[in-house]
């Protein structure tokens, strides 16, 4: 989901944010935290919103900040975490159980069991940047805190800040000399921070000798995290042998998992697959993650095999064969994952995807309007209801589902010019002739060259 600004906010949701800043200038913070949490609600990407919000929760605290207050807002937000925002997940409501978290989070900002809630909630809904902010006033409070240093931390290494991340982990790792887990997730943050400082990327791909670059573990690790794609065979193979020297040391899943990864990129499937399972076996889950390494593996390898078969001049047949097989392990493991797992919203998109592009349209009509009720998949699946809607001549069904789009698509973007086309179309099945006209006419105010609206337009101006 891109990052909105206040200038592409609806006039409907400026008018809400207006009152949020009035009530702040007044020094009512209550009523500004509830008014930029409804605006939030609505565009959870709205970043500048979300500071607007953190500033209101800070000042609010210095008005109301008592023991009795901090204990509340634990209380709360444990019970919460716990049994609310778990039915919220499971629900596929990730960006309530978000805006339920900042409301806890409005309680006591200083509170780090609040903060935590802030954290489970950002997470399911890949929003690093709300648990960053609110981890950073949770941390201006509770500076000595390795709970919520390690938090904080985490957070700046998904927000891509790694500077601020490797400082945190040193704080931690300094206090726990001994400890393996804070050492190796010093080492990780390292590598973020040397490719925030962007110079290793750099010499990677000028073609830099890997030998010079592979001087001690940090840097192995920097290249780990830096895209290996871009890494030569004889790179790979020195990540490869001292992976295998660390697993002879200690085994583990993350080197396990790595070992696989690279193993892939190399072609070598077998190895590949060993190293999987492994990783599977150790962690004793076969969670989603494990699930899709195998199956990345299986396809890779089949989709080498359909390069080789293409190569060799054979019958078309024999090529669909295999693709067959692709498309069937897509299914039984997107199958298994949902069953298994069915808040992992990201594989749902793809599933039904998958349905649509197997004309399989009423079991991915399911899938969609789940995916629906979640903020952050409510555009991208009123597109696909809508589509499918159209395939099975579902005028006035298939209207609704593009006027969502329209409506919540402050700007111009592909997926809106999209819907546009799309409903100019129903109303030429509709012979609704002057709402086909109007709607073509709104993409050509803007992008002339978009299919063949310009033809649409001009024809209908001599007609």
């Amino acid at each position: 989901m891109e990052i909105i600004k206040i200038r592409d906010l609806s006039k409907k949701l400026k008018t809400i944010l207006k009152r949020g800043d009035e009530a702040f200038d007044r020094g009512t913070y209550e009523y500004s935290n509830a008014m930029y949490r409804r605006v939030l609600l609505s565009e959870p990407n709205c970043y500048e919103v979300r500071d607007k919000l953190r500033e209101s929760q800070t000042k609010s605290l210095a008005t109301k900040k008592s023991f009795m207050n901090s204990m509340m807002a634990g209380i709360v937000a444990t019970w919460h975490m716990s049994v609310t925002m778990q039915w919220m997940f499971h629900k596929g409501r990730d960006y309530e159980a978000l805006d339920l978290a900042e409301k806890i989070f409005s309680m006591d900002p200083s509170s780090p069991v609040a903060g935590k809630c802030i954290c489970l909630a950002a997470e399911e809904c890949g929003e690093p940047y709300s648990a960053k902010t609110a981890m950073e006033i949770v941390y201006s409070f509770h500076p000595k805190s390795t709970a919520v240093k390690a938090d904080l931390a985490r957070f700046y290494g998904q927000a891509g800040e790694g500077v601020k991340c490797l400082q945190l982990y040193k704080e931690i790792a300094a206090q726990n000399p001994n400890s393996r887990k804070w050492q190796e997730l010093l080492r990780d943050a390292n590598a973020l921070a040397s490719m925030d400082r962007g110079g290793w990327t750099k010499a990677a791909k000028e073609g830099g000798d890997f030998r010079d670059l592979i001087k001690d573990k940090e840097q192995t690790a920097l290249l780990e995290q830096q895209g290996r794609t871009a890494l030569t065979e004889e790179g790979r193979q020195l990540l490869i042998d001292e992976l295998l020297n660390e697993i002879e040391e200690q085994d583990s899943i993350d080197r396990r998992t790595k070992l696989s990864e690279l193993y892939f990129e190399s072609e070598n499937f077998d190895e590949a697959r060993i190293h999987a399972e492994k990783s599977i076996e150790l962690s004793n889950v076969r969670d989603p993650n494990n699930i899709r390494l195998l199956r990345n593996i299986d396809i890779g390898e089949l989709k080498h095999k359909i390069e080789s078969l293409e190569r060799e001049g054979v019958p078309i047949a024999e090529i669909q064969a295999v693709e067959n097989q692709i498309t069937d392990i897509l299914l039984s493991t997107g199958e298994e994952i949902l069953t298994k797992f069915p808040n992992t919203h990201d594989e749902r998109f793809d599933y039904a995807n998958l349905l649509i592009k197997l004309d399989r349209y009423d079991e991915a009509l399911a899938h969609l309007q789940k995916l629906s009720q979640n903020p952050r998949y409510r555009i991208d699946a009123a597109q696909l209801i809508g589509n499918c809607f159209v395939i099975k001549e579902l005028w006035e069904l298939a209207e609704e589902q593009f006027q969502i789009v329209i409506n919540e698509s402050p700007t111009m973007t592909g997926i809106k010019k999209n819907a546009l086309y799309e409903m100019g179309l129903i109303y030429e099945n509709l012979k609704r002739w002057d709402d086909s006209h109007a709607s073509f006419k709104e993409i050509y105010q803007v992008d002339i060259g978009y299919r063949d609206v310009k033809e649409r337009i001009e024809n209908s101006h001599r007609s």
